[in-house]
C-alpha cells in the first residue's frame, strides 16, 4: 500500500489559501503524483477555485490526468455528517439505527466542538487506506483550523480515556442495567449523579446521552486505534505550509500563528507586488520598482497633480512598507522556506510558480 506524503495548508480567511491548495495539488499531479486535494473548510471555496459545477463530496473526484508524467489530480470535500454516518456503519444494524436516531448523536455529529476535526482525521485515514494516492493536500479552515486538526487525535484520545468518560459510562451502564454489576455504594453515587443531570437538562436529554454512550462504547477501541494511526502518519509524513498576504491582514495572521507555535515548514506570501527573491534566499522589495514609484510620487507633488493620483501613489508606498514588515516578521519568527506568489488569478500560473519553487516534501 502506498504511504502518501501530506501537506497541510493553513492561514487566515481571505488570503487565497484554498486557491493555493488547488495550485499546489496541481503542481504535484504534474510531477507524476496521484494527488488529491481535500478541503476541510465547510465553505465551498475549493469548488469555486477549481471552477467545478458539481459540488464535491467525501469521495474523491478525478479532475485531470497527465499522461506524460502518469500523474492525476483529484479533489474532495469533507462532509462531516456523512462521515459520522459511515463511521456508525461499523456497528450491527440495530445498534447503528439506534445510534443514528439518537438525539445526542445528531447534535454531536453536526455541532459539537471537535467533531468536525475528528471526522477530518477519519477522512484522511480512509484516503490513506485506499492506497491509491501518493500525495494528499489538505486545505484547513481559517487560522486555528490546522491546530484543531493536528490536535484532534490527542483530544479524542484524552476524552475517551478521561475520568469524565468513565463516569458517563458508569451512569449509562447503571441506567441500562438497572444497577446490575454495580456495587451498593457505587450505585447510590451513580443514581445521584444521574438525578442531578436529569434535573439540569431534563430526563429525555439525559436518557439520550446515556443511550449514546452505551451504543458508542463498542466503537471506542476502534476510534482510539484510528486516531493514533493518523497521528503517527501526520508526525512522519506531514508538512505544514502557512499561506499569508503581504498586507495588514497578513501581518496579523503571522502574529496569530506565532502564538499557536505550529511547526511551519514553508511560508507562501501571496498576492505580492514589490517583493523579489535575491541571492541566498533573501526577500526584499524590488529596488527598480520602489525607485520608480518614489520618483512618480515626487513628480506628482511637484506638478500639483490631482489628489486621486497622489492618494494612489501614497497607498502603493504604504503597500511597500507592509510587504517589508511582513517579510521581517516571517524572518524573525520562522525558519521556513519562503515562496512569493505575485498578484494573479489563473490557477495554472500559480501552479507553475509553486512548481518552480521546488516545494515538495516527499
Amino acid at each position: 500500500m502506498t504511504t502518501p506524503t501530506i501537506t497541510i495548508l493553513c492561514g487566515a480567511g481571505g488570503v487565497g489559501k484554498t486557491t493555493l491548495s488547488a495550485a499546489f495539488a496541481l503542481s504535484q499531479a504534474r510531477r507524476g503524483e496521484q494527488c488529491v486535494v481535500v478541503t476541510l473548510d465547510p465553505a465551498r471555496r475549493l469548488q469555486t477555485a477549481l471552477s467545478l459545477a458539481a459540488p464535491l463530496r467525501n469521495t474523491p473526484t478525478l479532475l485531470r490526468e497527465f499522461p506524460d508524467s502518469s500523474g492525476a489530480l483529484y479533489a474532495c470535500m469533507l462532509d462531516s455528517r456523512e462521515m459520522w454516518h459511515s463511521f456508525a456503519a461499523l456497528l450491527p444494524h440495530r445498534a447503528r439505527e439506534a445510534l443514528l436516531s439518537n438525539h445526542f448523536f445528531q447534535t454531536l455529529s453536526s455541532k459539537f466542538g471537535g467533531a468536525h476535526e475528528f471526522m477530518a482525521l477519519e477522512l484522511v485515514a480512509r484516503l490513506v487506506s485506499e492506497g491509491r494516492f501518493s500525495y494528499i493536500v489538505l486545505d484547513t479552515a481559517p487560522t486555528e483550523g490546522a491546530h484543531g486538526f493536528l490536535s484532534a487525535a490527542d483530544r479524542i484520545s484524552d476524552l475517551l480515556s478521561s475520568r469524565i468518560y468513565s463516569v458517563a459510562m458508569s451512569m449509562a451502564d447503571h441506567a441500562t442495567k438497572l444497577g446490575r454489576g454495580v456495587g451498593l455504594v457505587t450505585g447510590w453515587v451513580t443514581r445521584g449523579l444521574r438525578g442531578k443531570l436529569e434535573g439540569l437538562i431534563g430526563k429525555d436529554e439525559a436518557t439520550a446521552i446515556f443511550e449514546f454512550f452505551t451504543l458508542f462504547e463498542p466503537l471506542r477501541g476502534e476510534v482510539l486505534t484510528r486516531a493514533e494511526r493518523v497521528k503517527d502518519l501526520l508526525q512522519q509524513r506531514a508538512s505544514l505550509m502557512l499561506v499569508t498576504t503581504a498586507d495588514s491582514r497578513g501581518v496579523a495572521t503571522l502574529r496569530d500563528f506565532v502564538q499557536l507555535s505550529l511547526p511551519i515548514d514553508s511560508i507562501v506570501i501571496n498576492r505580492t507586488r514589490y517583493l523579489e527573491k535575491r541571492d541566498q534566499g533573501a526577500v526584499a522589495p524590488q529596488k527598480s520598482l520602489v525607485t520608480t514609484l518614489l520618483s512618480s510620487f515626487q513628480e506628482a507633488n511637484r506638478e500639483g497633480r490631482s489628489e486621486p493620483i497622489r492618494q494612489l501613489l501614497s497607498e502603493e508606498l504604504m503597500r511597500i512598507t507592509l510587504e517589508e514588515e511582513c517579510v521581517q516578521s516571517v524572518q524573525r519568527h520562522f525558519s521556513a522556506q519562503i515562496v512569493l506568489i505575485p498578484d494573479m488569478t489563473r490557477l495554472d500560473d500559480q501552479a507553475a510558480l509553486v512548481e518552480s519553487a521546488s516545494l515538495s516534501f516527499s
